[in-house]
């Protein structure tokens, strides 16, 4: 494993965003202990939600602190989208390992065939083989190097 001097902004983004997000759950259950104290049973999806998210936080912090992640990186050689929408579910890579494709959870339009793709996901991740290719199902966060 490489010794990274920099987390990468894509992952310094997600983390943000777990702990603003987790946040304003925990400021949702202050408010809600502040506002109805004779209602407590109020108070316990925005604290679930928060103890859920900022320890999901935590977590993938220390995962990228510590280089707990691998990198895959490689050109976008085909997209799998829906039918109707058009959306993509899947984006198979050309790595020098193999074929490695890799399920979209989230709306990702930027992305074209022959882009460099690189894919941060944890060591504890699974990867299967379907078809001769390497199937990733969980990530971290997905960069994008538009082809000139």
């Amino acid at each position: 494993m490489k010794n990274r001097s920099k987390m990468p902004s894509s992952l310094s983004k997600l983390i943000i965003t777990k702990f603003i997000v987790g946040g304003i759950f925990l400021i949702g259950l202050i408010l809600i202990c502040i506002f109805f104290n004779d209602k407590m049973f109020l108070a316990l999806a925005p604290g679930a939600f928060a103890m859920f998210i900022l320890g999901d936080a935590v977590v993938t912090l220390y995962n990228c602190l510590t280089d707990n992640y691998v990198v895959v990186e490689g050109k976008c050689i085909e997209i799998e989208t829906t039918r109707i929408k058009k959306r993509i579910k899947s984006v198979c890579l050309d790595t020098r390992k193999g074929r490695v494709r890799v399920i979209v959870h989230f709306k990702l339009n930027t992305v074209g065939s022959g882009d460099y793709v690189t894919v941060y996901m944890p060591l504890s991740a699974s990867v299967y083989e379907h078809n001769r290719e390497f199937v990733v199902n969980e990530y971290y966060a997905v960069d994008i190097v538009r082809k000139t």
